[in-house]
């Protein structure tokens, strides 16, 4: 704006001077070493503003030259910063996908172009570049990055704790805390951090809860194995008073009270109702090892009444019912069962023991004669559906806390990791 003003500035003068220079006759004459020039004012003026013209319009073209040529330092700033971002974008994709690889070759070409590019760098860091994590630690607004890129490389709890004391409003740190210190066995400070990490997402709800289970069940498992059974009851209770649904601990405290124990048994049938699971009917069973066959069948209809339509709850059924000389109630329970596509072992092997008691043959045009059936894993993990056998507070494949589920239960994804 101030340039054009200065150019119509310059005109209008022009103007008046030329103006005032006219002689009688509206024209001027100006004498130059022997030459004399006589021309009108209204030429003189067109020639100045054509000229004003070509000034403008020759710096927009030189200034659009340098910009495409990027042989002058600010064009050529710009254009590296340019392709900077391009590549950091790209590399935040490839690392968001999983792509380490190219995700850190990538933002190496963007901090090449562009070593202020936090994004790049922040990118670098989480790869593995211990130069870029320090320049991130030495700035106070990319420090939290840098702290969970560190705990990232080296997962200890020291760095946990420096990422959620650099960054105590992101989530991903104390899930990082939690574990850590779960696995350093310090399952009340993991609880604590559980604590933190649940208050900064409240969508957590439901997996805190579990996990939470999961950590007092640990801590029931260590004073059990520690000689404290005492505790390790308290701790157990206290795993299903955070989550009814967690067989481990009703099948520790099955383990660990004595019989006719009603309030155990309570807790074991609210636990059967939500997440029926084989090893809780073991740990049940137990609790009278001196009952007769009839009656533990009395037991059990007991046990599953709250949820008899489960599978698990009509193949404990027909197991019961067939050790009580109840073949054909048994094979009764059993039919929706060997009708499926997939039939379990256990309900092939009971109709068969069922035909054996009963005397006579399986119906030779049934499917499930010839059939190999299935066996399901006992546990699953909610984070990499790894099977596993027994249950575990550490996911043997992918190494997080408290995910392992029994089968059928309700699965809960879980949120990103660092």
């Amino acid at each position: 704006m101030t340039r054009r003003v200065l150019k119509f500035s310059l005109v209008a003068a022009t103007a008046l001077l030329l103006a005032f220079a006219a002689n009688e006759t509206g024209h001027i004459e100006l004498d130059w070493f022997g030459w004399t020039a006589r021309f009108h004012p209204v030429f003189a003026l067109g020639g100045m503003i054509a000229l004003l013209a070509f000034w403008h319009y020759a710096g927009a073209f030189w200034t659009w030259l340098q910009y495409r040529s990027g042989l002058f330092g600010a064009a050529r700033k710009l254009r590296r910063q340019r392709a900077a971002r391009a590549s950091s974008a790209a590399a935040l994709s490839a690392f968001l996908f999983g792509q380490q690889a190219r995700a850190k070759k990538l933002a190496a070409e963007a901090l090449a172009n562009d070593p202020e590019d936090w994004t790049a760098g922040a990118i670098a860091a989480f790869c593995g570049n211990e130069t870029e994590i320090e320049r991130l630690l030495g700035d106070e607004a990319t420090r939290p990055l840098a702290t969970l890129a560190r705990f990232r490389l080296s997962p200890s709890l020291q760095n946990a704790e420096a990422a959620a004391t650099a960054a105590p409003a992101s989530s991903a740190a104390w899930q990082a805390v939690t574990e850590a210190r779960a696995r350093e066995l310090d399952y009340r400070g993991a609880e604590a951090a559980l604590s933190n990490w649940h208050a900064l997402d409240p969508d957590l709800d439901s997996e805190a809860r579990w996990i939470g289970a999961a950590l007092a069940f640990a801590a029931a498992e260590d004073a059990r194995q520690g000689g404290d059974p005492d505790k390790a009851r308290s701790e157990a209770l206290r795993a299903l008073k955070l989550e009814p649904k967690f067989v481990p601990a009703a099948m520790i405290l099955a383990d660990l009270s004595e019989a006719g124990d009603r309030a155990v048994e309570k807790a074991v049938h609210k636990t059967w109702t939500l997440a029926p699971h084989p090893s809780l009917l073991k740990a049940y069973v137990a609790l009278e090892p001196l009952a007769d066959d009839t009656a533990q069948l009395a037991r059990v209809e007991t046990l599953i009444a709250g949820n008899r339509d489960h599978p698990e709850s009509q193949l404990a059924l027909a197991r019961y019912a067939l050790a009580a000389g109840e073949p054909s109630r048994a094979l009764e329970t059993l039919s929706a069962h060997l009708d499926a596509t997939a039939p379990r072992d256990e309900a092939i092997h009971l109709a068969l023991d069922a035909y054996r008691h009963l005397g006579i043959n399986p119906p030779a045009h049934a499917a499930w004669v010839d059939t190999t059936g299935s066996i399901p894993p006992a546990w699953h993990c909610r984070a990499c559906n790894a099977a596993a056998v027994k249950w575990s507070l550490e996911c043997a494949r992918c190494d997080r806390i408290g995910t392992l589920v029994a089968d059928g239960t309700t699965e809960i994804l879980l949120h990103s990791d660092i």
